[in-house]
């Protein structure tokens, strides 16, 4: 069983080495709680509630070297509705992703910056996780077991309706200061603000994606959930989908449920220049509406019997100094 244990609303976390240090902290976390217990801060505004994980390496929900550790949100319910949480049963911190949760976000899914360069023993970047060390001399494997050598420097601020948290890393000629805000802005709306920095001497070349763990309503990739983009979407060839799918003109009906272990996934293809910049989960009378502000370098749907996901990728390229900003916002009616 996951032990939660809320953190009170306090205006600064300091995060050394992965560990929480609370600043002037307005009521202390019990010296007696359980020592598996792990650390969340939950956001209210009205109906709303949004529980996070707080970034932890001893006890934080999600430990594994592929998702970003920053704001992984374990919960978020409106009135009595969810529309995520916890999918999987099983309760694996370190594991690449079975403990990933809400809009977990991952940067180079594919090729991480250094990696083709390490030579087996030396040391890589994976931007949100830290400092890993090659083990191997295979391509690189997101659900690889490549160790964390060196957490980088994280800060999380708390502010009203909003958390604010920082990473910062140096890996060779690689560096960045990394920033995520959480914020409930009003009592239907989550908006996720991200801002990368180039801090090193060698170019970033980056893809980010947003894997999206969602549940409206309860609902995983089942009989009755709806998929609708702002634009025309198809299936490209190859999509592994199990005949699950019934196509429509900017979405997708889902008519079969999975069972037990088995996945689908469906790489979307779109006309030049109409790419989604907004979909939408419909199920059980509540809609979840993501928009991001960004063109997608591509969009992906995989679903398992307990969630369905939409992911839209971004690809960056950042000079030394610079710096580049991207916004998701979620919205939920009835």
């Amino acid at each position: 069983m996951r032990h939660l244990i809320a953190i009170s609303l306090v205006p600064v976390f300091t995060l050394l080495s992965m560990r929480v240090s609370a600043e002037e902290p307005t009521a202390p976390v019990a010296a007696t709680q359980a020592s598996d217990t792990v650390p969340t801060q939950v956001l209210e505004r009205g109906p709303l509630r949004l529980t996070l994980a707080m970034p932890d390496s001893e006890r934080g929900h999600y430990r594994g070297a592929r998702f970003d550790w920053s704001g992984m949100m374990i919960e978020l319910k409106r009135g009595g509705q969810t529309y995520w949480d916890e999918w999987n049963p099983a309760d694996k911190p370190t594991h690449h992703d079975a403990n990933a949760v809400g809009p977990a976000m991952e940067f180079d899914m594919e090729a991480p910056p250094g990696y083709s360069d390490a030579a087996v023993g030396a040391t890589y970047m994976k931007i949100g996780v830290g400092t890993l060390r090659r083990t191997n001399d295979r391509p690189y494997r997101f659900y690889g077991d490549d160790p964390i050598v060196d957490p980088g420097r994280r800060t999380a601020r708390v502010e009203g309706d909003s958390v604010t948290f920082t990473h910062d890393l140096t890996c060779g000629g690689f560096a960045y200061a990394y920033t995520k805000r959480v914020a409930l802005v009003d009592q239907d709306t989550l908006r996720i603000e991200c801002t990368l920095r180039n801090t090193g001497s060698r170019v970033l070349e980056t893809e980010v994606y947003t894997h999206n763990f969602l549940r409206v309503a309860g609902s995983g990739w089942a009989p009755g959930v709806r998929l609708v983009f702002d634009q025309p979407v198809r299936l490209r060839d190859g999509a592994k989908v199990s005949d699950t799918l019934n196509p429509r003109e900017i979405g997708f009906d889902i008519v079969r449920p999975l069972s037990g272990d088995a996945s689908a996934w469906a790489p979307l293809a779109y006309d030049a220049g109409r790419a989604p910049r907004q979909f939408q989960v419909i199920a059980g009378g509540q809609t979840l509406s993501v928009e991001y502000d960004f063109e997608p370098s591509r969009v992906v749907l995989f679903g398992l019997q307990r969630t369905v996901c939409v992911e839209p990728f971004k690809r960056i390229k950042l000079e030394p100094n610079a710096s580049e900003s991207w916004v998701q916002t979620y919205r939920m009616t009835d």
